[in-house]
């Protein structure tokens, strides 16, 4: 038994080679490779949340644009086993700047119309 002192460090797991990720999570499609597929590409969505929320108004939070992005990222891994010749890097990073971006109508605009 370690002492209070020695804490066991958590082991991190082994990091896998994301095309490997991505053949393995076509053929099964479990929870757990898409989580590893969207931890991969998170940043594309931190940084593309980051870039839209310095052209919006300051009531828009970086999280809410977050969100939208992970959502966007998650409807991108799904779509990309359907897209096989566009890239999964340009298409996640479209996706979740898209899903983060807000409408160009107000919601009441877009049902009087």
């Amino acid at each position: 038994m370690p002492s209070p002192t020695q804490t066991a460090a958590p082991k991190a797991a082994p990091k896998r080679d994301i095309k490997e990720v991505w053949i393995e999570y076509k053929k099964s499609k479990t929870e757990p490779l898409r989580n590893i597929l969207m931890e991969n590409y998170l940043h594309l969505v931190r940084y593309n949340a980051e870039r839209i929320h310095v052209k919006l108004p300051d009531e828009v939070e970086l999280d809410d644009l977050m969100s939208a992005g992970i959502f966007g990222l998650m409807d991108a891994i799904n779509a990309a086993r359907r897209r096989r010749s566009f890239s999964r890097t340009a298409t996640s990073r479209s996706s979740a700047r898209s899903a983060s971006r807000p409408p160009s109508t107000p919601p009441s605009a877009r049902a009087a119309a």
